[in-house]
């Protein structure tokens, strides 16, 4: 004969709180601070012929025109900044690749007497 087995007994639940894991926020990286550099147009020169940064940089470039339309122009960077009569014109780029290049005024005659410069991009670390 069979010999009947005991009641199971019901199991008892025991509540278990909820552990939290805290995630620090992912900080927001600062946006990087532009080089700025101010020059001005006259005649047939800028007031500084030579700009140096490191590779990456932004660059905000303004410059002040004190007579006719110029240009502030780098080939190579695909840079061309046209400055009104009189006026005030920024432009903003990011310095790449390394290298030394030529800026200039683009206006008829302009480059040719002398309205020209060194932008410098240094290499990185």
């Amino acid at each position: 004969t069979a010999t009947p087995l005991p009641p199971t007994p019901t199991p008892t639940l025991t509540p278990v709180p909820p552990t939290a894991t805290l995630i620090p926020p992912t900080p927001t990286p600062s946006p990087q601070p532009f080089q700025e550099f101010n020059l001005t147009a006259q005649s047939f020169f800028f007031t500084t012929n030579s700009i140096t940064v490191n590779q990456g940089d932004l660059v905000r470039v303004t410059v002040t025109n004190l007579d006719s339309e110029h240009t502030f122009t780098i080939d190579e960077l695909n840079v061309d900044l046209t400055i009104p009569a009189l006026g005030t014109a920024t432009i903003e780029f990011t310095a790449l690749p390394a290298g030394t290049y030529l800026f200039y005024c683009g206006v008829g005659g302009h480059r040719g007497a002398g309205m020209e410069g060194a932008f410098i991009v240094l290499a990185g670390p």
